[in-house]
């Protein structure tokens, strides 16, 4: 399970990586409510969504880049939109609504996986 809290050097992402350890704790009865800090649940979010990753995109070689500035979580609407260029080849989403997970190049070597395609399977109102 892979669980997008944020960017790593935002304070929040250490509440939101906080908050949902501590409700998966609870809903797999591994601990009691009495066991975890009393600040690491939060209220929750009017919205939230689940992604399933589908695929990794893995660089070929060095020439890989991106088609803009991405940090993550980025919905691109459209299937088939050129998300990156990979030894000079056009990198496109494979269906509507894609969201761009963890895209990096700051490891960049072939076979290194550059960003993860994910697709919205639902949108919760509320936990």
């Amino acid at each position: 399970m892979l669980v997008e809290c944020g960017q790593h050097w935002e304070a929040s992402a250490v509440t939101v990586a906080r908050d949902v350890t501590a409700r998966f704790l609870l809903l797999s009865g591994v601990v009691g409510k009495e066991d975890l800090p009393v600040d690491w649940i939060r209220p929750a979010p009017g919205e939230m969504l689940v992604v399933r990753v589908t695929e990794p995109v893995v660089a070929k070689s060095m020439d890989f880049r991106f088609a803009g500035h991405y940090t993550g979580l980025e919905v691109v609407p459209e299937a088939g939109s050129v998300i990156g260029w990979s030894d000079g080849e056009p990198v496109r989403t494979p269906y509507d609504d894609c969201m761009l997970v963890m895209p990096s190049l700051r490891q960049l070597r072939p076979g290194v996986t550059v960003v993860r395609l994910g697709k919205i399977e639902r949108r919760i109102d509320s936990l």
